[in-house]
């Protein structure tokens, strides 16, 4: 509409925007859909007036990125927990194949796939993502995800089944689990 616009990011990725500018320097005004609009601005004005929100922006990134780590720290030491008391139970469970025993290795996968999502906030945060790729034996990793998530294929009547005989290892990032988990994942919603 003839006007200039003012746009800056702030500290949480939003984009702020003040529209319907007019530099204080611009003498041509004769093409403004509003000729009548007489509010005339300077960029440093602008910027002024954003300062406050720019940085209280900026203190509410900072407070929630560190509730977030709290949070974090949190979910982790409650997963080891709920880990380490299902683990002593599994190894007290004298027959392997028993339910219980089943039903123990499945909560214990499903731990795993909890440490696993807190381990790609890691990743994702660059608090990992130096880390050096690892030997992931595909095989193992893709079966403890089916483990994690077995009671909820045994709620919808779903079965699963693995194919073929190779157990080889790729180089990878740590995080590997989350191809499979995606996968199951994104299929359960699908089908419930």
């Amino acid at each position: 509409m003839g006007y200039w616009t003012y746009a800056a990011f702030d500290a949480m990725g939003r984009k702020l925007v003040v529209p319907g500018v007019i530099l204080t320097d611009e003498k041509n005004t004769t093409n403004k859909r509003f000729p009548n609009y007489t509010l005339r601005f300077s960029k440093s004005q602008i910027e002024m007036f954003l300062a406050t929100h720019l940085k209280a922006s900026e203190t509410v990134r900072f407070e929630r990125d560190n509730e977030f780590k709290n949070l974090t720290h949190d979910l982790r030491a409650i997963g080891a927990e709920i880990y380490n008391t299902a683990l002593s139970a599994r190894n007290s469970v004298e027959d392997p194949e028993s339910l219980p025993a089943r039903q123990l290795d499945n909560v214990l996968a499903a731990q795993q796939m909890l440490s696993l999502r807190l381990d790609i906030v890691d990743y994702e945060s660059g608090h990992s993502a130096s880390r050096p790729k690892q030997s992931i034996p595909v095989f193992r990793k893709v079966d403890k995800v089916l483990r994690a998530f077995h009671n909820r294929f045994f709620q919808h009547s779903m079965r699963y089944r693995t194919e073929g005989v190779c157990y080889a290892n790729i180089l990878g990032p740590p995080i590997f689990e989350i191809i499979p988990f995606v996968l199951i994942e994104n299929g359960n919603y699908i089908l419930e």
